[in-house]
């Protein structure tokens, strides 16, 4: 059942599921055709790239807000307001409860700052940290640290 695994896991998952459901519903299955360590595996595999899927979003989010802030008179800064909204809605649309603990806000707001950006000097590296870390959008998702700059 591991080559199976290997060679095509759609499949793989399609045969290991239909066998879980059986089992659940009390049928006796074959032991030996549940590939345990690669089911095991599969599963941590899916709640971290949930994980990773929120804090990508709040990534971004954090950086098309950033952009307005330092860039008020550019004329793309309504746009950079409406995208960050929208990822914000999307994270917080994702997020479950069991994130909060392991979603760390100080590492994705750095992420944010190391962006590839026209101006490197980072003028909304200055802005205020805080103002983002108790914002509505964060506060409801993570619990706030230290700021990168008091570290």
């Amino acid at each position: 059942m591991s080559d199976l695994y290997e060679e095509d896991i759609v499949l793989w998952s399609e045969r290991q599921s239909e066998l879980l459901r059986r089992r659940a519903a009390g049928e006796l299955v074959n032991e030996a055709e549940l590939d345990w360590p690669n089911i095991a595996e599969e599963i941590e595999s899916l709640g971290n790239e949930q994980r990773f899927a929120v804090e990508s979003l709040l990534v971004q989010a954090i950086v098309h807000r950033l952009k307005a802030e330092a860039w008020p008179a550019c004329r793309d800064m309504e746009t950079w307001l409406a995208d960050s909204m929208r990822f914000r809605g999307d994270a917080a649309s994702r997020f479950v409860s069991s994130m909060r603990q392991r979603i760390d806000l100080d590492r994705i707001y750095r992420r944010a700052l190391r962006g590839p950006y026209p101006d490197r000097s980072m003028a909304w590296q200055r802005l205020p940290w805080r103002r983002f870390a108790r914002s509505r959008w964060t506060g409801c998702l993570v619990r706030s640290r230290r700021s990168p700059s008091e570290s």
